[in-house]
């Protein structure tokens, strides 16, 4: 063989000759594998046809009989009995037997597709001459017919084995023809050119082109390795999130039992009734602060692993808003937080509010712990097309580009101490349930150069307008607390 050719078949990519061979052996597999299919189609039409056709006949006999037994009886006007024959025929037979009229029809078998396939079958019950006693009327689903079913799932069944039959005889071919036909002669043709006289005089290229070979081969084990390396550090990464998660999650369910055990000891080596009134007063706040973030670390948990549907029902936006910061704001008793609107939604929510209200509180929450609980939050909607899109901001933060794409995974937390890890993967499933989707953006800019972060989110609407709001929402937490003040008297008048 000529050294030219030598060089010019080395210097084929062998990917290139593997992917070929694979696709031709491919489309032989799809053919075989359309011809068993539509010859098991054709088989089965056949069959049904004959079934069908035998059907007719046997229905068209038995009808003849049933008509002449129900005329004998109407011609005497015994409408009675015949009610009772057809209650009879009706018990032993698969499909409806009506006696009724059908005004312009005469002896036929017809197929209707209006709700689902069906059959229906009449004959005329004559008297004398060309009076009629109506029609005796056979009707049915296709798909209920025994042999229809048989015929099917036989086929179906056949269909399926023959597949299998076929790929468990043709993938060890498809395996071994590319070694064969590719790699064999491709090594044999480069373990002729090294022994070849020829070589020396082409400066090695084939020598070459089997290093770069190796090379690409090193490579992709290299690939493979580190991939196998990366799962390995996610998986531990996952592992070591839900053990810090369960960690966090027993210390904070143990510490509002352990203040009550204190508060009690306390109360009970009080002297007087009043110090003891006076410890439990001092310490209640804060053990009602340590139930709440128990409360909602164990929703948290609760809620990832649900796979209920919603219950979903007509809201307010501005009503799911306001309680929202009303929640939020009794967890963050300290916070000073300014609250901007951009208010564009004229229909209500159709939504689970129980299962939205989380996807607020979480994140909210999440903005007033990374702007420790002082700046600015923003809120907007947008109608579009049968959604609300929302968008819940904040200035003073910034979440780092490589953090993005895992925002919305289970147990992710990036410098957040205490929480689940749990928050943001609720929202995500919460608003997919809904049919809505979710996604942040966040950076640095000239106009943010401390950052921002905003969640952007969609939820279903229903077709009603939203009724006007009375009182405008809180533009600030402070507003917020001087409701809340407000209304502890209140509240103590009635429980006294």
């Amino acid at each position: 063989m000529p050294i030219e050719d030598l060089e010019r078949i080395s210097k084929k990519q062998p990917k290139s000759l593997a992917r070929e061979i694979k696709s031709r052996i491919s489309a032989r597999i799809l053919m075989a594998l359309a011809i068993i299919f539509l010859t098991s189609v054709s088989i089965s039409l056949i069959q049904i046809s004959t079934a069908v056709k035998n059907f007719k006949t046997e229905l068209a006999e038995s009808a003849s009989l049933l008509s002449e037994k129900l005329n004998s009886e109407l011609l005497v006007d015994n409408q009675g009995a015949v009610e009772l024959i057809l209650a009879e025929e009706q018990k032993h037979g698969k499909f409806k037997i009506e006696w009724g009229r059908v005004a312009g029809k005469q002896r036929s078998f017809d197929l209707s597709f209006q709700n689902g396939i069906s059959w229906h079958y009449q004959i005329p019950l004559l008297g004398f001459g060309d009076s009629q006693f109506g029609d005796l009327i056979y009707s049915g689903e296709v798909f209920d017919l025994e042999f229809v079913r048989e015929v099917i799932l036989f086929r179906v069944i056949l269909f399926i084995a023959l597949s299998l039959a076929l790929f468990v005889v043709l993938l060890p071919i498809a395996h071994k023809i590319p070694k064969e036909l590719f790699e064999g002669p491709v090594l044999e043709l480069i373990e002729f050119a090294r022994s070849s006289e020829f070589l020396p005089s082409k400066k090695g290229s084939l020598v070459e082109f089997v290093e770069i070979a190796e090379i690409k081969s090193k490579l992709a084990e290299l690939v493979i390795q580190t991939k196998k390396m990366e799962e390995l550090k996610i998986s531990s990464a996952k592992n070591a999130a839900i053990a810090s998660t369960t960690s966090a999650l027993a210390h904070d369910v143990r510490k509002p039992f352990s203040m009550l055990k204190m508060v009690l000891n306390s109360i009970l080596n009080a002297p007087t009734p009043l110090e003891a009134q006076e410890i439990a007063k001092g310490s209640l706040p804060e053990i009602a602060q340590s139930l709440v973030t128990v409360d909602g670390m164990i929703q948290d948990v609760m809620q990832i692993g649900s796979n209920s549907k919603p219950n979903q029902e007509a809201a307010s936006p501005d009503t799911i808003i306001e309680n929202a910061l009303n929640e939020v704001f009794r967890i963050f008793p300290d916070a000073k937080v300014t609250i901007d609107y951009d208010l564009h939604h004229k229909h209500g929510l159709f939504i689970d509010t129980l299962r939205v209200a989380r996807v607020f509180s979480n994140i909210i929450c999440n903005a007033l712990q990374a702007m420790g609980e002082k700046g600015i939050i923003w809120i907007k909607t947008y109608e579009q097309p049968n959604f609300l899109e929302f968008r819940l901001g904040n200035v003073g933060s910034c979440i780092p580009a490589q953090n993005l794409p895992k925002l919305f995974e289970a147990f992710f937390t990036s410098d957040k101490k205490g929480g689940t890890g749990l928050g943001l993967a609720i929202a995500q499933k919460v608003v997919t349930e809904h049919g809505g989707t979710i996604r942040c953006e966040s950076e640095r800019n000239s106009a943010y150069p401390d950052g921002f972060v905003e969640f952007i989110f969609t939820l279903p609407t229903t077709s009603e307008l939203c009724e006007t709001r009375k009182a405008p929402l809180p533009k600030s937490s402070a507003e917020v607390h001087a409701q809340f003040a407000s209304m502890k008297p209140k509240n103590a008048g009635a429980a006294s």
